[in-house]
């Protein structure tokens, strides 16, 4: 019907679009649902897929509807828990989620594996709702990050905390008939489940119903066709699923832990019992699969699992496609099972793995028609009893669709009817808001889905329902029985109008004797509160005015307007009438939204210099009018002078009196004095303001400059205070506002300048004495200064000494040991500073030195004490000379203390290799050590006898040269 036959390359269209090209991408264990009127649902799948598809089975044309497209491993979009949003999205998943659909059209997804919020790639148990009308997702329930542990809580008993573990490889889902979710089994990091969980989505909570807590627990199978409260399917991966018309649940085969399963079971929610119905209690059965259309209660499918593609036909048949036995060996065999005869029937397909299948032509129907053998394909189930399968993994993962009709024959149903959607509705048009009586008048029917046309849905036999916004609604009814052959569906078009909405124009708010024209727009009939019945009325009394106008289609609207009639403004200005030259004045009237002055301005306020009269229109807040006028007189200003008794700058200690004018009122700035004249004996600005009899001000001010004595201060510091002799000292002046300087150092000298440097030659305590002056025109100011015993100065020095074990001459590599023999009689030595000619020095007391290199070097100390006193000394001349070697001919080796080891002497010598051998070549001894001598001995310790050996010595002097030697030596004992 749709998609390739070669590949599974996408086409993802427009989003939200139909198209005749359109196909998802070649997709395994993705999941699916059938929406309520009849449209068929894809999400996930493959690896790395979150995109959500619709399929209009009229069309035969796919619609991508959300997610990212090509765009893999998306993580989750969780947003606000039980939020929608646009933007929420759940992560890419597959590897069989379980799904639902409620009685309000929702579609509902659990778990699988996949993307969490964080990337993390794992199995899941978040629980989400998408709505088909807004476009929106919108978590639920569980955790936003993958491999979680869940929570059981306790049996039977709901929690909001209650969690199924994350999981994935399960489609054993139901709804049950009180509209609740239900889920079965599946697996987690290879730990298989056999759990059975109930989720209230009125009170949005998991309950733990039935099965073990803990995973990989055997199936306990009792009695084939006997409930019990112990029996359970046992952990299993589990893809085929089924609802009967009483209720009750059924799952079929999957993977367990001990292989691969055959067997069928039924759940009864009621009594919350498992029943073994059908199929062998061992793994990897390979089935009976019978005469092909006949059923017999002998007939069983092979063992399988990812068998998803299921579908429910009239009468309680259940029906099967394909799966596997493992990751590359698939069915594509087609099966029956009939629930009121307890009977399988092989219908379609090959009962061998890995048969080819035929595409034949697209769109054209053939007996000779079968899918390609495959595993975790979709399905769905039309309005009209057709079985359309999508996708799964054959050849690779496909994204072919089929269409498969049923032969009512193969095998026969027993029972089934024939079912007819009629309705009737009233009313079919009308204004908004109106309600719609549903009348269902269908035959053979038990189960109905209604479509209202808005998004919204019921499954009630004769609804009622209310729209509210106008337009043209296709209403559907599909009807359906438990034994239908299928469904019916009929249609029917509500219309509804538009009500009118009138605004009425024209102002709302008028002063007194103004009027406003009141416009109701244009309609087909008008009818006023005054009992007009035009598009317009005239009105000038406050009142609310009402209109009802009715439009073309007879819908009625009303509107109202209040009127307000407003007093005129009454405005006073104020600010006096008066103001003085040179001055401005401020008149204001009281708050109004508008002003209008007749200089032009528009403010509250004006600013008035110039004599003359001012008027004010105002307006206030309702736009009504008025007007208020004053006269303005201008005044003259005083000028006031000021004149002293005496020079205004005198010395410090002395006075004068200023005076001005005369006039009512003075007011001085100094005191707040209010008399004619004042005594003033500080510095300063002395302002006077006086009033004239208009009460004008005038101001002038003269100066006063008092001159101060001068705060004179004496202070000093000096860059050193102690030091031997003779010591120069630069002292540092900090005295204040001094003109002239006198400096007595204490040993009968003085200075004048003003930072002078003084040389002490005797030793002792000085008292150093700074006077500072400062002569100005109101006399002469002093201050001075003594710092007792502020410079000490020390004229006995240390004397600088050593001696050492230097013998004349030395060799290169030899170490001499230098004793200091300085003396301090005032002090004490803090400091030795030695250099030996070599550019090289130290600072220990008593050093220890060698020379490297041959040569004459000089030793000089310099000491320092503790008052910074130094001295030092020379040493004559140091003769270093190269290294020498001494060999000897002959040694005895008898212990007689004389003579017992053949030693070399040397000095200067950096590096020693010595080598004995007897006279056939053969090495006796070795050392590397001139403090190591042959004893006579050989390398094994036994004595050598007398006789001539011959000797090889390589040494190295300091200076790096070589000391090489070789011959003969005498053994005598």
């Amino acid at each position: 019907m749709n998609g390739s036959n070669v590949n599974g390359n996408p086409v993802w269209g427009s989003q939200g679009v139909f198209a005749p090209g359109n196909t998802p991408p070649g997709l395994y264990e993705a999941c699916e649902w059938t929406d309520l009127t009849g449209n068929f649902w894809l999400f996930g799948g493959s690896v790395g897929s979150n995109n959500l598809w619709q399929f209009d089975p009229t069309l035969n044309e796919w619609a991508w509807m959300n997610g990212y497209g090509n765009e893999m491993n998306h993580p989750g979009i969780y947003g606000t828990q039980y939020v929608p949003s646009s933007s929420n999205i759940p992560g890419s998943r597959a590897f069989a989620m379980a799904t639902w659909v409620d009685n309000a059209g929702n579609l509902w997804l659990f778990g699988g594996a996949g993307d969490d919020i964080n990337s993390n790639i794992g199995t899941l148990n978040d629980l989400w709702k998408y709505n088909i009308a807004t476009n929106e997702w919108t978590w639920m329930a569980g955790s936003t990050t993958c491999n979680n542990v869940g929570s059981y809580g306790t049996i039977l008993v709901p929690s909001s905390t209650n969690n199924p573990p994350s999981r994935n490889e399960t489609n054993a889902s139901w709804v049950d008939d009180n509209g609740n979710l239900w889920i079965f089994g599946g697996v987690k990091n290879g730990g298989g489940f056999s759990d059975l969980w109930e989720y209230d989505i009125t009170i949005n909570e998991w309950v733990w119903m039935n099965g073990p807590n803990i995973t990989n627990q055997p199936a306990v199978y009792g009695t084939i066709g006997v409930p019990n409260p112990n029996n359970n399917p046992g952990a299993r991966n589990c893809y085929a699923k089924w609802k009967d018309s009483n209720g009750n649940f059924w799952l079929f085969a999957g993977a367990g832990i001990n292989g691969i399963l055959n067997d069928l079971w039924r759940y009864n929610p009621v009594t919350n019992e498992w029943t073994w119905m059908s199929g062998p209690n061992i793994s990897n059965n390979s089935g009976i699969p019978g005469t092909q259309c006949i059923a017999d209660s002998s007939n069983i499918p092979a063992s399988r699992f990812e068998n998803r593609a299921i579908w429910t036909r009239p009468c309680d048949n259940f029906v099967n496609f394909g799966g596997g036995t493992n990751a590359s060996n698939f069915y594509n065999d087609l099966w029956n099972y009939s629930v009121t005869t307890n009977k399988w029937t092989w219908m379609s397909g090959s009962i061998n793995l890995n048969p080819i299948g035929n595409y034949g032509t697209i769109l054209v129907s053939s007996p000779t028609n079968v899918p390609t053998c495959r595993m975790g394909s979709l399905g769905w189930t039309d309005n009209s009893g057709n079985l359309w399968m999508f996708g799964g993994r054959g050849i690779g993962d496909l994204n072919d669709m089929w269409r498969f009709v049923p032969d009512p024959t193969c095998p026969v149903l027993i029972g089934t009817d024939t079912v007819t959607s009629i309705f009737t509705a009233l009313p079919i048009n009308g204004c908004d808001s109106i309600t719609v009586t549903f009348n269902n008048t269908s035959t053979n029917s038990t189960f109905y889905s209604w479509s209202f046309g808005d998004s919204t849905f019921s499954t009630a036999t004769n609804p009622m329902h209310t729209y509210s916004v106008p337009g043209s609604y296709i209403v559907r009814l599909i009807a359906n029985a438990s034994c239908s052959i299928h469904a019916d569906t009929s249609t029917m078009t509500i219309t509804v109008n538009p009500s009118p909405t009138p605004v009425i124009s024209g102002d709302s708010l008028l002063c007194i004797g103004a009027s406003s024209l009141l416009d109701a727009g244009t309609f087909a009939s008008y009818n006023w509160s005054t009992g007009s019945t035009t598009e317009t009325i005239t009105v000038t009394n406050p009142n609310t005015y009402t209109v009802t106008v009715t439009n073309a289609s007879g819908c009625t609207g009303t509107a109202s307007r209040l009127i307000t009639v407003n007093a005129n403004p009454t405005p006073t200005i104020g600010g006096g009438d008066s103001v003085c030259a040179g001055d401005s004045l401020m008149i204001y009237t009281d708050f109004y939204s508008h002003y209008l002055w007749n200089n032009g301005d528009t403010i509250s306020f004006n600013y008035i210099s110039t004599a003359g009269t001012y008027f004010v229109t105002v307006t206030d807040s309702h736009g009504c009018t008025a007007i208020d006028s004053i006269t303005i007189t201008v005044n003259p200003v005083p000028v006031p002078v000021i004149t002293a008794n005496g020079p205004t700058t005198f010395c410090q200690g002395d006075s004068v009196i200023l005076s001005t004018t005369t006039f009512p009122n003075y007011n001085w700035s100094a005191a707040g004095a209010t008399t004619e004249a004042i005594t003033v004996k500080t510095s300063g600005i002395y302002l006077v303001t006086v009033t004239n009899a208009f009460g004008c001000t005038g101001t002038t001010s003269d100066s006063v400059n008092v001159i101060q004595l001068p705060n004179v201060s004496s202070g000093f510091i000096a860059d050193t205070t102690t030091g031997c002799s003779p010591l120069t000292i630069r002292f540092i002046n900090t005295s204040n506002n001094g003109t002239s300087y006198l400096w007595r150092f204490g040993d009968n000298t003085t200075d004048t300048a003003k930072n002078p440097a003084h040389t002490f030659l005797d030793s002792g305590s000085y008292s150093i004495t700074l006077i500072t002056t400062n002569s100005g025109p109101c006399g002469i100011v002093m201050d001075s200064i003594t710092m007792v015993d502020y410079i000490r100065v020390n004229v006995f020095h240390p004397a600088a000494a050593f001696t050492s074990n230097y013998i004349n001459p030395i060799y290169v590599g030899d170490s001499i040991h230098f004793k200091d023999l300085s003396y301090d009689l005032n002090g004490t030595i803090t400091l030795w500073q030695w250099w030996f000619g070599d550019g090289t020095g130290t600072n220990f007391e008593n050093p220890v030195h060698q020379w490297n290199l041959p040569g004459m070097y000089q030793v000089e100390l310099l000491i320092t004490d503790n008052q910074g006193c130094k001295d030092s000394v020379l040493y004559d001349y140091i003769d270093v000379i190269e290294g020498i070697i001494e060999i000897p001919n002959t040694f005895s080796p008898n212990n007689d203390g004389y003579n017992d080891f053949f030693e070399i002497k040397a000095s200067g010598i950096a590096s020693f290799q010595l080598e004995i051998f007897n006279r056939w070549g053969m090495k006796l001894f070795t050392s590397n050590s001139i403090n190591i001598q042959w004893d006579g001995y050989n390398q094994n310790g036994l004595q050598c006898p007398d006789g001539t050996y011959y000797f090889v010595l390589k040494a190295t002097g300091y200076t790096g040269n070589a000391f090489n030697r070789a011959g003969f030596v005498m053994l005598m004992r």
